[in-house]
């Protein structure tokens, strides 16, 4: 036992230094075929079970939605040009972006459809479906990785979602700087090179503008682009199935998105983590079931802790003064996904007032992503979200959710999470 750190140390330490950890055992990201929701999708259409429209016109991503049970509703416009598409996109012709817990589909007029979907192993897939093709099929795109496997995401396959100075062609001002948008943004730091609808008071942000250039900073119009109801006038809407980018749904996007970025790291890592665990154990001829220690039990206790400061809200941005209002159905539409405790209540609540919502545990609680944690990762992340509600004051990060809110937390989580540990049992 003696030897228990050295080895420890020493099969942590990348047998290929250079390559990315996503690379390596036990997940080796670009040798392995996905088995993710695009799968089953792909043999529907492979099989002639589902017959997708041919064209680049919005009917194909609306059979896509439809496919990967993905809210039309969702529906959020960029025209910055930071996607791989970027050739076909302007504030004329913004790339729409549709979402649901577990799949994120994009789409410009004239172009592929883009999916983002998700592995058990893998984390965030990517694929391209381009519908102008005789005989359309999912392919991986991996060059994808090139920007949504960097620092911005922590070297870690993932979403992103940025706010810039766009010109008048949806180019990046890039010497004026850009700000990676998460829940924690401010508002002034939201949604350049985005359209944005609904009501945020006397707050603004940098969406529905284009910038100029003065030196190395970057200047915009926020007042003519607020508080708008729709985007007449702004751009040619008739190709889009809906005349909407609603501010609900932008901030329940980059919510998401930053939470699904914690989990799809903490995915990596543990799995990681896990397998050097199994070769040390096999080296040293020990169960490695049995309890972890050493920089193993590290990386889980860190990473369950990462993603319940996403999930519970911890530094969360507060709305401007006087809240927000979308002018879409997605509120209700989101809201009527559930699911609901016995006394009605749901995780998918919306507050916009003070914050985003109600009841401040995420509801990706419920996704893919969080089920296809490794199991001692899930247990541990709900093990300690008991403890946290539970406690008779909450820990530092968490002194935000008084007792009312905590117990209420308790109870939907209780009815409505399955496979819960058994402190939640007592």
């Amino acid at each position: 036992m003696k030897l228990l750190p050295f080895l420890a140390l020493t099969a942590l330490v990348s047998p290929l230094l250079g390559t990315d950890d996503y690379e390596l055992p036990p997940v080796r990201y670009s040798d392995t075929t996905p088995k993710d929701g695009v799968a089953a999708v792909a043999q529907k259409i492979a099989s002639g079970e589902l017959k997708l429209p041919h064209g680049s016109t919005s009917a194909t991503p609306l059979a896509l939605l439809k496919a990967f049970g993905v809210p039309m509703e969702s529906q959020v416009l960029v025209f910055s040009k930071t996607s791989k598409q970027r050739a076909l996109i302007n504030p004329q012709r913004p790339r729409a972006l549709w979402f649901s817990q577990d799949c994120y589909i994009g789409w410009v007029p004239g172009g592929a459809c883009e999916v983002v979907s998700f592995d058990p192993v893998l984390g965030a897939t990517f694929y391209l479906f381009d519908g102008r093709e005789d005989k359309p099929v999912f392919q991986r795109d991996n060059d994808c990785l090139s920007c949504h496997a960097g620092s911005a995401t922590r070297n870690v396959p993932g979403l992103l979602v940025r706010s810039v100075f766009p010109d008048s062609d949806g180019g990046p001002i890039l010497t004026a700087g850009t700000f990676q948008t998460t829940d924690e943004s401010p508002l002034a730091e939201r949604w350049g090179g985005w359209y944005v609808t609904g009501r945020h008071g006397h707050s603004r942000h940098m969406g529905n503008a284009i910038a100029t250039a003065e030196g190395d900073q970057g200047k915009l119009d926020r007042e003519s682009g607020a508080n708008r109801k729709d985007l007449a006038g702004m751009f040619d809407t008739e190709p889009y199935p809906l005349n909407q980018s609603d501010i609900v749904a932008l901030m329940t996007l980059e919510h998401q998105c930053a939470t699904h970025n914690a989990l799809l790291e903490a995915n990596l890592n543990s799995r990681l983590a896990l397998h050097r665990w199994a070769d040390l154990c096999g080296m040293l001829k020990e169960d490695p079931g049995q309890p972890l220690r050493g920089s193993t039990l590290t990386v889980i206790e860190d990473q369950a802790g990462r993603i319940l400061q996403k999930f519970l809200f911890c530094r969360e941005a507060e709305l401007p003064v006087g809240g927000i209002r979308g002018v879409s159905s997605f509120q209700d539409a989101f809201e009527a996904a559930g699911p609901r405790d016995k006394k009605g209540r749901t995780l998918r609540e919306f507050d916009l007032r003070r914050r985003l919502f109600v009841n401040r545990c995420s509801y990706l609680i419920y996704c893919q992503a969080f089920e296809n944690l490794t199991p001692r990762l899930r247990d541990r992340v709900l093990e300690r979200l008991h403890d946290i509600l539970t406690a008779p004051q909450p820990p530092a990060d968490f002194a935000h959710l008084g007792n009312t809110e905590r117990q209420t937390l308790r109870e939907i989580i209780s009815d409505t999470v399955p496979r819960l540990p058994a402190c939640w049992k007592k």
